[in-house]
């Protein structure tokens, strides 16, 4: 349509003027509302909108947007459709947009606080009338007689319920194939990125991301660029703290605003507009502490804690937000992190300790109405010093639970047991409960469960009769059974093969002593499937995976409803099996049982990778990163989930993290190698390879192959090849043609490619399941054959 048939469709009505400066989503002009003599602005959606939005829909759908009457909002006057082109009318302000100030250089500060107010004054109002933007952004926020004013409210919903499905089918047609983008990736929240739900508080983040770029000067993300980038950052990154000039409560309410969890955030404009409020109103311009900075606590300097440990877990909070914790609204479900108690027993029997502290917080998560976060992390050692209540403010609890435990063990069995809990507000420090608890039987069981009500009473969570009943579940009578089990789980969290081959002999004297002991026959599944994981040379893969299996069986014949029992047989329907769709099934029963699981949420997520459904296995990693963000499992397999979508910057930078927190742990080195590959970064792959792998061989000449984006010149291949041969061999019991197979994909021998990948299969060979969704095995993935083997992961 040319601007001259534009132009006639719209009179009598409005006379086009001038062209403004477009949108994502339209061409903008200035004109003139004949009837009533008033200068509009004329938005109409870019060519080839007339095919994906019903113009008769959109205007139905702006009709909405259109009731909103506010001082801060650019109203919508009119909707309708020139030659089958749907546009909308709102009036011409005539001032500045925000992004014209930014580009002039700093904003005041009373200037930027008066005009983040009367944003979130627009957000209220529109939010209190149900109406959500969804596109907040310095373009679409306009200066106009001292004031802000927010412009097009509403269109991107509008946008999205107007579209239309193609001819003869029920799919609906894509607004980006018309080149109309639904919000703008540099303000986007976490969870608008990644095509989740929408609501108010993605609002706020957006507000969030501009009061940020307002006061600092700058984007929060500045340093990445493009698109991809972007969406990764607003994923998984947290921002630096504010500049110190920036009035420390204020700071509080912006880094509250960009919690990755929407949970965390302020539940909507009225919300945000009270915080903000209450911000500006704070005496000494809300300077905490005098030290003019407004780093949260947990990221001061502080005299015993380690610069790395501490950027560690500053960095590493972002998913969960680690900066929410300060003026954060009471959730309706309370959060609460159960760390380690103290032993005040012998040095080793700290196991028994640490046992009780686990079986405490699962007791917990049994709770109705209680969240219980950290249950991975809080169980590692921990060498950072960090207090309780940081890790709690990391882990972004609202509670946190600690105390100590004494026992005494007579004979076969235990005399006396004493637990001390200390429930704690993570903002105000102050102690709720509770009493000393002692259970002169030695019934740890119960001494668990009274722990638990009383926690919940704390919590002011009401209990029924039958619901405090049922938090005591002894799954084992035997006192020395339950003993050797707790030590058996402690050995195995602190990992290497002499620890798991003596976890695997407690789990065996656990189940001589009580053979219906489900979770001590989960125990020596994993035990005996760490055993390969870890080298151990002294018996077979088959045997070990055998042995694996009938524990793994028998734990869930004894108790189907116990997740530990799940969460095993699941893992050797995984990792030994490569039966992904009987292992899915297992952990959905887990997660439902108890959703805290979150063991289940992450090999859920190495379920769903190798089924291929990178989106779905992302929103499992989310779960897990909620409960323990902290956890460097977590991390790690972000790393994966970053190599899937070729992300290699991210899957550097997140593995990079999962290191922090577990330094010198192989396999996330080993996970490094491969993604300083993908980054083209061969100079630090090769410098890690050989302390990762053991393998020198392995070590040369694959990384620049997987990392190069131009088939090498022959005598490279040649390398390449004899060093994927090299790799599949460096254990003798060991094959993983699966690697190779990239090695192959990435020198252009598909066929060779794709029998490697069915030998990977045949093998069992679970380095697959990271292998498969690899960007280099694209062109593969129509093919028959590919098709085949990846549908074999999912039979029954």
């Amino acid at each position: 349509m040319t601007d001259d048939a534009l132009a006639a469709a719209l009179q009598p009505t409005y006379r086009l003027d001038t062209e403004l400066t477009g949108g994502g989503m339209s061409r903008v002009f200035r004109a003139s509302d004949i009837t009533l003599g008033r200068d509009v602005v004329i938005k109409l959606l870019k060519a080839g909108a007339s095919g994906v939005v019903s113009a008769e829909r959109f205007a139905r759908e702006v009709q909405t947007t259109a009731r909103l009457q506010q001082a801060n909002i650019v109203p919508v006057l009119a909707a309708g459709d020139a030659l089958g082109t749907p546009y909308y009318v709102m009036p011409f302000v005539d001032g500045l947009s925000l992004r014209d100030l930014l580009t002039r250089g700093p904003i005041a500060s009373s200037t930027a606080i008066d005009l983040l107010r009367d944003v979130a004054r627009a957000l209220a109002y529109a939010h209190q009338h149900g109406v959500v933007h969804r596109d907040i952004k310095p373009e679409n926020i306009l200066l106009s007689g001292g004031a802000a004013v927010v412009t097009d409210f509403g269109i991107a919903k509008a946008l999205a319920d107007a579209r239309v499905g193609d001819a003869g089918s029920d799919r609906a047609a894509t607004l980006t194939d018309a080149g109309i983008s639904l919000g703008t990736p540099a303000y986007m929240a976490p969870e608008q990125a990644l095509g989740e739900t929408v609501d108010a508080r993605s609002d706020v983040y957006a507000w969030g991301v501009v009061a940020y770029e307002v006061l600092a000067g700058r984007h929060p993300f500045a340093h990445h660029q493009g698109a991809a980038a972007l969406v990764g950052a607003h994923v998984q990154e947290a921002p630096a703290p504010l500049p110190p000039s920036v009035p420390h409560a204020l700071a509080r309410v912006v880094l509250q605003a960009l919690a990755k969890s929407a949970d965390a955030r302020p539940a909507d404009g009225t919300a945000l507009l009270a915080a903000v409020s209450a911000a500006v109103a704070s005496p000494s311009g809300g300077h905490a502490g005098g030290d003019g900075t407004n780093a949260p606590r947990a990221a001061r300097g502080r005299a015993g804690i380690g610069a790395v440990a501490l950027a560690a877990v500053v960095s590493i909070a972002g998913f969960v937000g680690v900066w929410r914790y300060t003026h954060a609204p009471v959730a309706p479900t309370p959060t609460i992190a159960v760390l380690p108690f103290e032993n005040l027993g012998d040095s080793s029997e700290a196991y028994f300790a640490a046992g009780v502290t686990d079986e405490i917080a699962g007791t917990l998560a049994r709770v109705p109405g209680v969240q219980v976060l950290g249950r991975a992390s809080t169980q590692v050692p921990r060498t950072d010093r960090l207090t309780p209540r940081e890790v709690a403010r990391a882990l972004g609890a609202r509670w946190v639970l600690t105390g100590s435990v004494q026992w005494a063990k007579q004979g076969s069995g235990l005399a006396r047991v004493r637990i001390l809990p200390a429930l704690v507000d993570v903002e105000t420090g102050a102690q709720t409960c509770c009493d000393a608890i002692e259970e002169p039987s030695g019934d740890v069981f119960r001494v668990q469960a009274d722990v638990a009500a009383r926690v919940a009473d704390g919590l002011s969570v009401e209990l029924g009769t039958s619901e405090r009943a049922g938090l005591y579940r002894p799954e084992t009578r035997d006192a020395e059974a339950r003993d050797a089990e707790v030590l058996g789980r402690h050995l195995l969290r602190a990992r290497g093969l002499a620890n798991i081959r003596r976890a695997e002999q407690e789990f065996t004297r656990a189940i001589a002593r009580d053979s219906t002991f489900a979770r001590a026959w989960a125990g020596l599944s994993d035990a005996l499937l760490l055993r390969y994981v870890y080298f151990d040379s002294t018996a077979t893969r088959a045997a070990l995976h055998e042995a694996a299996r009938r524990a793994s069986e028998r734990a869930v014949a004894l108790d189907a409803r116990n997740p530990a029992a799940l969460v095993a047989r699941a893992r050797v329907l995984t990792e030994a099996d490569l039966r992904l769709r009987p292992a899915l099934a297992l952990l959905d029963s887990a997660t439902r049982i108890d959703p805290s699981e979150f063991s289940a949420w992450v090999l859920r997520f190495e379920v769903l990778m190798g089924l291929g459904n990178v989106d779905e296995a992302g929103r499992a990693l989310e779960r897990a990163k909620r409960l323990d963000n902290l956890a460097a499992i977590v991390w790690h397999q972000r790393m994966w989930w970053y190599w899937a979508r070729g992300m290699a910057d991210s899957a550097v930078a997140s593995n990079e993290r999962a290191l922090a927190l577990s330094p010198g742990n192989r396999a996330f080195l080993r996970g490094m190698t491969a993604a300083y590959a993908l980054a083209g970064r061969a100079a630090d792959a090769k410098a890690i390879c050989e302390e990762a792998f053991g393998a020198p061989a392995y070590c040369r000449g694959w990384i620049d192959v997987l990392g190069g984006d131009r088939a090498p010149a022959p005598a490279a291949a040649a390398e390449a090849r004899a060093a994927g041969r090299a790799f599949a061999a460096f254990n003798d019991r060991r094959a993983l043609p699966s690697l190779t197979a990239l090695v192959e994909m990435s020198l252009g021998d598909t066929a060779a490619a794709l029998g490697l990948l069915e030998r990977a299969v045949a093998l069992r060979d679970n380095t697959l399941l990271q292998v498969l969704p690899h960007p280099v095995l694209a062109p593969l993935r129509e093919q028959r054959r590919y098709v085949a083997l990846r549908d074999s992961l999912g039979r029954p």
